[in-house]
């Protein structure tokens, strides 16, 4: 196995190296509290998406992505504008630059295992008002 992109150590699923989506959440809760119910931001159109102000969308977005998906196995996807990343224990984070719903920075999170205290969200990064 070798390294990707900024460090991050390429890893499968089951292995012995890379993160858990678990391992990086102090780092990303720092800035961005989890609810006692397990989202991020505030609500949007529904529980499951969530949204996140700030002065720098674009910036907090990537920050929140590379915080999250931090020792995952790093790729882009075959359209060329969103990174994926999958942690050793099966999470995914997908970032996309450009959402297709309103424009603004995403961030899409698949996790397991479900007893993480972490649920399944899209958090859309916008402008603070």
């Amino acid at each position: 196995m070798g390294t990707g992109r900024s460090g991050r150590y390429l890893n499968t699923r089951g292995s012995g190296n890379g993160h858990t989506i678990t391992d990086n959440l102090h780092a990303v809760t720092q800035k961005h509290p989890l609810s006692p119910s397990g989202y991020f931001g505030k609500e949007g159109s529904r529980t499951s998406v969530r949204r996140i102000e700030s002065k720098n969308p674009q910036s907090t977005a990537h920050d929140f992505f590379n915080k999250l998906s931090n020792g995952g196995k790093i790729e882009n996807l075959p359209n060329g504008k969103e990174q994926k990343a999958t942690m050793r224990d099966g999470s995914i984070i997908v970032y996309r630059p450009i959402s297709s719903s309103d424009g603004s920075p995403a961030a899409e999170i698949r996790c397991l295992p479900k007893n993480a205290g972490l649920k399944e969200q899209k958090i859309h990064f916008t402008k603070e008002k």
